[in-house]
């Protein structure tokens, strides 16, 4: 986001209220406690300016449990996660055992008994980082049971500075005027009319627009200016500049004008913590600040110039994924015995990079989230006893990557150290392939002796139906057709 101190001055000397949309009261629950903590000391700090309309309190109510048990059950869902996946792929692992013993494939007790070890090493690990982390986990824990930010809330309830509900006669109205400003895309909130397909009531698509109502009602009695705090980062809230959010919607900024006749302005969250802070002479850790407030363009600096086929392909973990995970199998008809990728995002344009969420801490900042993007890949597979490339396309995948950098001051500057990213991508998934070319023209479609389907072909090349098989002799290895008589077993040389 573009820094806009200057604003924020220019608007703080008016004595303004500081309104908090519910995103920025649950965003806490985020956080690490101590990085909690020092938040809620910043909001303390200016409580006589804070000022919640009713919604945002409704809201923060509704939701507040729901996003304080994710943070309070963060660590133990996150090893529950890790150890079923273990569960799950030991119990796969097993089966297939089951079904090959039998068969007494040379030396397979032992590659079971090598397996079994592995998994088991992997539920230590999951044990042991239980262990290590054990204190940061009952910190967590000690501080959530508090629920600061659910204090804090309401304290400002206590104190008053929570606002009217609107009456049903006032609902009304705002419903109907809401109808003919999402229709014509008037701000705020008229991207929210997607939420109408699981809102049976077709109410929540009001939501920002009742808090941005609620807000001016407040202004224009009191005569006030306006901090309004959003983590909401829609279009129907910002003006944008190459995905940086610049400032408020124009049509906001003059209806507030209109309303009310006095200043305006919308902040993240994140720049309300750091101006307040600094004013105040509040200590906070502004890495994990800075983290949250230039993710998005910090994950793409960090991939920029960066290598996508050894992103994607170093240790050939997306190639075995393709081959072995059976995901790419059903848009492909043949059975696929190996994957090439031959070609790779040329840089970080053209892949779809989401943040999910940031870390800080050992002096290392982390910072994950999902990708999308496509590869471009040739598909092998037997055809008739022989291994070709069948088809050529441009396969979309997804996944989950993670990166963990550290993070320097250059004259109160906070930036990137060089050198220092290093780079994970997995959780690998395949969204659709498109095919570009096929490579089974030239083969035989019907039988050299008649015009019945292809079944067998012969090792020449030639393609024999089911009813010419008996013309020749047949390899069960390889499943090809030789001359007759030239074979003196069930086996060619190939296979024996």
């Amino acid at each position: 986001m573009n820094d806009n101190f200057n604003d924020f001055s220019e608007v703080w000397e008016s004595d303004p209220l500081i309104v908090l949309d519910t995103n920025v009261l649950l965003r806490l629950y985020k956080h690490p406690p101590e990085v909690i903590i020092q938040y809620i000391e910043v909001l303390n700090s200016v409580k006589d300016k804070l000022w919640l309309p009713a919604q945002v309190f409704k809201e923060f109510e509704k939701n507040h449990k729901k996003a304080h048990g994710r943070n309070f059950n963060k660590y133990r869902l996150f090893l529950q996660q890790i150890q079923s996946s273990i569960e799950k792929n030991k119990n796969i692992i097993e089966g297939e055992f089951i079904k090959y013993l039998e068969l007494r494939y040379p030396l397979i007790d032992e590659l079971k008994g090598q397996i079994t070890g592995l998994i088991d090493q992997m539920h230590r690990a999951t044990i042991d980082y239980e262990d290590s982390i054990k204190h940061q986990i009952d910190d967590n824990k000690e501080v959530l049971k508090e629920d600061a930010v659910k204090k804090f809330v309401h304290e400002l309830a206590n104190s008053g500075s929570i606002g009217k509900n609107l009456s049903i006669a006032e609902t009304i109205s705002l419903y109907q005027e809401g109808e003919i400003r999402f229709k014509y895309s008037i701000p705020p909130g008229y991207i929210d009319t997607e939420k109408d397909a699981k809102d049976s009531t077709k109410e929540d698509k009001f939501g920002d627009l009742i808090i941005w109502k609620q807000t001016l009602n407040k202004a224009k009695s009191e005569n006030k200016s306006v901090i309004l705090v959003t983590d909401e980062t829609k279009e129907d809230w910002w003006v944008k500049e190459d995905k940086q959010l610049v400032c408020a919607r124009y049509e906001l900024s003059q209806e507030f004008s209109e309303t009310v006749g006095e200043k305006f302005i919308l902040l993240t969250g994140q720049n309300l913590l750091r101006y307040v802070s600094n004013l105040h002479q509040i200590e906070i850790d502004n890495h994990l600040m800075f983290l949250e407030q230039y993710s998005a363009s910090l994950i793409e600096e960090l991939f920029y110039g960066e290598d996508w086929s050894e992103i994607l392909n170093g240790n050939y973990d997306l190639e075995t994924y393709m081959i072995h995970s059976g995901d790419l199998q059903p848009f492909i008809d043949d059975a696929i015995t190996d994957v090439q990728i031959t070609g790779y995002p040329a840089d970080v344009t053209n892949v779809n990079l989401t943040v999910e969420s940031i870390d800080y801490h050992h002096d290392q900042a982390f910072i994950h989230g999902n990708f999308a993007t496509k590869v471009d890949i040739a598909v092998s597979s037997y055809f008739y006893g022989e291994e070709i490339t069948l088809t050529g396309g441009e396969c979309y995948i997804n996944g989950n990557y993670s990166v963990e950098f550290s993070l320097e001051n250059n004259d109160d500057e906070i930036s990137i150290k060089a050198g220092t990213s290093k780079f994970t991508v997995g959780g690998f998934g395949i969204s659709r392939y498109k095919e570009t070319s096929s490579h089974l023209d030239g083969y035989y479609d019907s039988c050299s002796h008649c015009n019945s389907d292809v079944v067998y072909q012969t090792k020449s090349g030639d393609g024999v139906c089911e009813d010419h098989k008996n013309l020749y002799d047949y390899c069960f290895g390889c499943n090809t057709l030789y001359d007759k008589g030239t074979l003196n077993g069930a086996l060619c040389n190939d296979c024996d």
